[in-house]
């Protein structure tokens, strides 16, 4: 599940998820939509939730953790590190599955590396797929992870 206000950033999510073989997407533009489908007991891997800020979003969030509906949640919010590790204070103390807390503007590799790759990929695909996604990840820094570098070898 997406939940994001802005109906333009949606179909961005819809398409990048896609790309990730993530195809069974519900797309929620206001919280009510989240709502319904929780009430209606709907179970998600995960909740993207788009444009987070703990001090505007904390109630809202913790609203539909209410229901248990997620394995995992991921935030995309522009925050520096002190917000970061107050927002992770935050999840723990109110039993959130929070995943990720990805920095905005949202970069496709840290989408992947979170949610990994849908059933499409499968199997050793999809090992090689999570792999590159890291290295291209770990390449920003100059080195590459040894489970990288043995998959890439092999």
């Amino acid at each position: 599940m997406v939940y994001c206000r802005n109906a333009g950033s949606l179909i961005g999510y819809a398409a990048r998820l896609n790309v990730l073989g993530h195809f069974r997407l519900s797309l929620c533009g206001s919280a009510a939509e989240v709502v319904e489908l929780l009430e209606a007991g709907r179970k998600f891997r995960f909740l993207i939730y788009d444009d987070f800020g703990l001090d505007t979003h904390a109630l809202t969030l913790s609203e539909f953790a209410w229901f248990e509906a997620f394995e995992g949640v991921v935030v995309i919010a522009d925050v520096n590190s002190e917000q970061r590790s107050e927002i992770y204070r935050w999840a723990k103390g109110e039993g959130l599955p929070l995943r990720a807390i990805l920095q905005a503007p949202l970069r496709d590799y840290e989408l992947a590396q979170v949610v990994g790759f849908g059933d499409v990929w499968g199997g050793e695909l999809s090992d090689t797929l999570d792999c590159l996604v890291s290295r291209s990840c770990a390449l920003r820094d100059g080195e590459c992870p040894s489970v990288c570098a043995e998959r890439l070898a092999g």
